[in-house]
């Protein structure tokens, strides 16, 4: 049973559609602004948000921003009687699947709410599908079936979902970088940079220039800027293979 929020300062819209999807089957609850509305998410979370754009201390547009910095699966229909081109193209731009004007149909607005619910699972099966297909792709390199590995296996699946600095111990040879790649293929970052780098083969002022990058003319034969690998890997991995080989003075700063 999908469960949809709706936004709506107008306790008249609140009312009308909460009837109109109760009989559909869905599980309806309602929140008279964006604060109520966030304070709703947080206590349960809710496949589809129908709200309103002008609304008083926290408008639409803003609850939409609010909802996509939490949770980029939640499906969003915008509706207002002040609708401009603009500020369509705005909510469109910010990640809402739909766009109505009032006063608008309820048949339009079940099957805008159908439809986007069905591409939102249509989405998230895909997302699952690819997922699985790396952690296999990624599992056939690092080779064992003992109750050690599985456990590995399900170390690697809970911490990919984390976005933290994560060290990883063990002797040379042991797979470290296969561990850090199957972390990143399994996370959010997979379609971003994996960058493995050694700190243990290169003195310190080259690792400095390749972590953090220059300007030009920032030292003999610097003859134009190039990005630092921690730029390189923005919202992507960085690994930082034999750290403990780094001075102390470079590990300084990087902290």
């Amino acid at each position: 049973m999908p469960n949809l929020l709706i936004v709506d300062d107008e306790k008249g819209y609140r009312e009308v559609l909460s009837v109109v999807f109760e009989a559909d089957g869905y599980a309806v609850r309602c929140a008279p602004h964006g604060q109520g509305a966030i304070a709703q998410l947080k206590k349960e979370p809710a496949d589809l948000i129908i709200s309103d754009v002008r609304m008083p201390d926290m408008d639409g547009i803003e609850l939409l921003k609010h909802v996509r910095s939490l949770d980029s699966d939640i499906g969003v229909v915008m509706m207002t009687a002040y609708g401009t081109i603009d500020t369509a193209r705005e909510a469109f731009k910010l990640g809402a699947d739909d766009f109505v004007q009032k006063p608008f149909n309820n048949d339009e607005l079940r099957l805008i709410v159908r439809r986007t619910l069905e591409r939102r699972a249509i989405v998230s099966e895909n997302r699952a599908f690819r997922t699985a297909q790396r952690a296999r792709g990624r599992r056939e390199n690092i080779v064992g079936g003992s109750a050690v590995m599985q456990e590995l296996y399900s170390t690697i699946e809970t911490i990919a979902r984390e976005q933290a600095t994560v060290l990883i111990t063990g002797e040379s040879g042991t797979g470290k970088e296969l561990v850090a790649r199957a972390i990143h293929d399994l996370s959010d970052r997979a379609d971003r940079p994996f960058i493995p780098i050694n700190c243990g083969a290169l003195p310190d002022t080259l690792l400095e220039s390749e972590l953090f990058g220059f300007m030009k003319g920032a030292f003999t034969g610097a003859s134009e800027s190039r990005a630092g690998m921690f730029e390189a890997s923005d919202k992507g991995t960085i690994f930082l293979d034999e750290i403990g080989d780094m001075s102390q003075a470079m590990q300084v700063k990087i902290l």
